[in-house]
């Protein structure tokens, strides 16, 4: 009976968050959308697995957490990190292909330029080439 009222609450919980989802229409979004599934299976099971094991899901009164630091920097930083976000992603985009898929590979994804070059299916010398050209053009 936990299990079905913990799942029907989730569930409800992922038709509020997709119908907010649809009006926005974002790339981000869209991302956030296909990662839903992976998403609401964990909270599901944690809810679940808390439920189970009789663990109280830890709550603090408000006027408690009133004195807290944001776990945030102030607004200001946070609008210039997202500002240099875009600006590096603008940069990547602007790249050749053969050179995006490269520094997208090695510096986004975080895989090492052997690995870059046998998805790519060229030498690590011919990786390494284009990142200095990638990073040369930027």
């Amino acid at each position: 009976m936990a299990i079905r009222s913990c799942a029907i609450f989730n569930w409800q919980k992922m038709q509020r968050r997709r119908r907010s989802w649809k009006h926005i229409g974002t790339c981000l979004n869209c991302a956030r959308e296909a990662a839903f599934p992976g998403w609401f299976r964990r909270i599901v099971l944690k809810h679940c697995d808390r439920l189970i094991r009789g663990k109280p899901l830890a709550s603090v009164p408000l006027q408690a957490a009133e004195g807290w630091a944001s776990q945030e920097s102030d607004q200001a930083q946070a609008v210039e990190q997202r500002e240099m976000k875009d600006k590096v992603l603008e940069a990547i985009d602007s790249l050749p292909d053969h050179e995006r898929d490269a520094v997208m590979l090695y510096y986004i994804s975080g895989h090492s330029q052997k690995e870059v070059g046998e998805f790519l299916d060229v030498p690590v010398t011919t990786v390494k080439k284009r990142l200095f050209s990638a990073e040369a053009l930027a």
